[in-house]
């Protein structure tokens, strides 16, 4: 949920040029990592396609190179575990 209101918040800031909008989107964008993160550390077959999901909203609006090279590594990674099927 976090990574699609940072990923709508985002879309705002730039068509409308706010800050406080900016705020918003940094703001759910930071949960959103943090949520991927513990996410993550429980990788499961249930929580799978949110962590796709999450992982491409999130890529989508990296603007730094090292956090959108961790998220295109991290969804891949997904992809192939799905893929393969996971125990």
């Amino acid at each position: 949920m976090h990574a699609l209101l940072s990923f709508s918040a985002n879309h705002l800031a730039w068509t409308q040029s706010s800050s406080e909008t900016r705020n918003l989107q940094i703001h759910h964008g930071s949960i959103a990592l943090r949520g991927l993160h513990e996410a993550i550390g429980s990788f499961s077959p249930a929580n799978a396609d949110a962590i796709l999901a999450a992982s491409l909203l999130m890529l989508w609006q990296a603007t730094d190179w090292l956090v959108w090279k961790l998220l295109k590594r991290g969804a891949g990674l997904t992809l192939d575990a799905g893929a393969v099927g996971l125990p």
